[in-house]
């Protein structure tokens, strides 16, 4: 387990490529088992513990099938796998550097956290770079269009007060 997850700190780091990662779908499995509890963690204490449980569900499953209708659509389907593991382990690793800076509150940790959105923002296109073979910039711009297209969509569907 040590060993994935430095391999997929190396990720987050731009050291290593999504292809360097084994095809299996028994990792990816765990890894949406780890990315819904490390999203659960997250969101938990908004609208209580059903609505966390929908919200990363649902954040999950978005990630995921936006994923491979793109990928399908640009003729990758079977780069599926690699691609949503990738993707699904670096924002666990990201989600576990959030934790600590989600719960401090005050104008540094929320510097912190933009700076770590623009950080997942860079390794995500770093990661769609290869899986689409595209150029780095028109990765990043994607993974941008993503981010902010889910988290409307996510804010809509659980409001923050709600």
């Amino acid at each position: 387990m040590f060993v994935l997850f430095n391999f997929f700190l190396d990720l987050c780091l731009l050291r290593t490529r999504p292809q360097d990662l084994p095809a299996s779908p028994v990792l990816l499995r765990l890894l949406v088992i780890l990315a819904v509890l490390v999203n659960l963690t997250l969101v938990g204490g908004r609208g209580g513990l059903w609505a966390a449980l929908g919200e990363s569900l649902a954040e999950v499953a978005l990630m995921l099938a936006v994923l491979y209708v793109a990928l399908d659509r640009y003729g990758h389907p079977g780069r599926f796998t690699q691609t949503a593991s990738a993707l699904l382990g670096t924002g666990v690793v990201m989600g576990l550097i959030a934790l600590p800076l989600s719960g401090l509150g005050g104008g540094l940790a929320a510097l912190a956290l933009l700076a770590l959105l623009a950080w997942n923002i860079l390794v995500m296109g770093h990661i769609l770079r290869h899986a689409f073979d595209i150029g780095l910039a028109l990765a990043n711009f994607a993974a941008l269009g993503y981010t902010f297209f889910s988290y409307s969509l996510l804010s809509i569907l659980f409001p923050a007060g709600a």
